[in-house]
Formats: structure tokens, sequence, C-alpha cells
């Protein structure tokens, strides 16, 4: 079974602390999305997850989908700013 893996962007203001609280912070943002489109929080469908630094307003993501995870199961805000590949 193949893994989707995907990239996107979140837009928001840069947080101030370390690495893991930024990526705690982002994955939290990204959480709440998904579950104002009554889908599973990203936590639980992401297996892996890498924040690049802030930049131009933004902060850029990847993630490695778990392998039961389907396009469909991302809100379509995240869908929509997500490129997909399968690994």
């Amino acid at each position: 079974m193949n893994k989707i893996s995907i990239r996107g962007s979140l837009q928001t203001k840069q947080i101030v602390g370390n690495e893991s609280n930024v990526e705690k912070k982002i994955i939290e943002d990204l959480n709440s999305i998904q579950e104002k489109d009554g889908k599973k929080p990203f936590s639980k469908i992401a297996d892996q997850v890498v924040i690049e630094p802030y930049k131009e307003g933004s902060y850029v993501y990847h993630a490695l989908l778990t392998e039961a995870a389907k396009m469909y199961d991302l809100s379509p805000e995240i869908q929509k700013n997500a490129q997909m590949d399968e690994e």
C-alpha cells in the first residue's frame, strides 16, 4: 500500500519558541482545520511531519500520511494547499 506525501503551507504569524513548540502549534492549527470540516485530526492521519522555518508569512510543512489515510481524509482547506505524491 502506498503512503501519501503532501506539502502545504499554513499562513500564520511567526511562532515564538523552539522547534518543538513551533511544530506542536502548527499541528494544533492543522488539527483545528481538520476538525472544523468534520475530519479526523491531522495528528491522527499524519505519520511524519516536517515544518520548515518561517518565511514570507507562513510555515511550509511536509507530511507523510499513514498507510490507511486517503486524500479525502484531508480537509478541503488543507487539500487546496497540498500537493500529493504517492511514495
